[in-house]
């Protein structure tokens, strides 16, 4: 049973990253790979995840290990997480750790260690997915315009929220505006839902 030796069928998940998980999910589709999204931080999951980790860890650690969890039991064997790449003990660390915490826990997951440099990522993408090179560069260029959008939306609605007339107007739409991010999947429409959605979050 090993993920690089092909024995296995890869599905996906990984840590819950805000409103950018949207463009992970993304990413993983756009390669071929079956992808299962982590569910939104909730107690649930917080208390899920603190419970299989050690006492003395992290409360980062423990939320992102109970963010795997739902995901592992709908089917993911395969985490998704950048690290050994220095800086925080999150990114130097929390790949072998929770790697450990989770087979330990009976968890039969592989983690993908990415090195962060270009050529180590794009050699463990093309290894997993088996994309061309075409198709590993078209999957960053679309993930990069997804990332760039989200974070202009959520600046628009920074500006918007405290000025409101309708309370709550502001979330629904930016709620809106990523589900119809979601569902774009070609590069050729990404321009029209675009200009759609910052036009709606400047004139709601």
């Amino acid at each position: 049973r090993s993920l690089y030796g092909y024995n296995m069928k890869p599905i996906i998940t990984f840590a819950r990253w805000g409103n950018y998980t949207i463009a992970f999910k993304t990413l993983f589709d756009q390669l071929g790979l079956e992808v299962i999204p982590p569910e939104k931080t909730n107690q649930k999951t917080i208390a899920e995840g603190a419970k299989i980790a050690p006492e003395m860890y992290c409360f980062p650690l423990k939320v992102t290990l109970g963010n795997y969890l739902p995901a592992i039991r709908k089917g993911a064997n395969t985490i998704f997480m950048v690290q050994n790449i220095g800086g925080s003990c999150r990114q130097r660390y929390y790949g072998i750790i929770q790697e450990k915490v989770l087979k330990e826990a009976g968890y039969d997951i592989n983690l993908l260690d990415f090195r962060v440099t270009p050529k180590a990522i794009y050699s463990t993408i093309k290894k997993i997915s088996g994309a061309s090179t075409w198709q590993i560069l078209k999957a960053a260029r679309f993930f990069f315009k997804n990332l760039k959008l989200i974070e202009k939306i959520e600046k628009i609605a920074q500006f918007y929220r405290p000025r409101e007339i309708e309370k709550g107007n502001t979330d629904r739409i930016l709620t809106e505006s990523f589900s119809e991010i979601e569902r774009v999947d070609k590069e050729k429409d990404f321009s029209k839902i675009k200009k759609v959605i910052i036009g709606f979050i400047l004139y709601p």
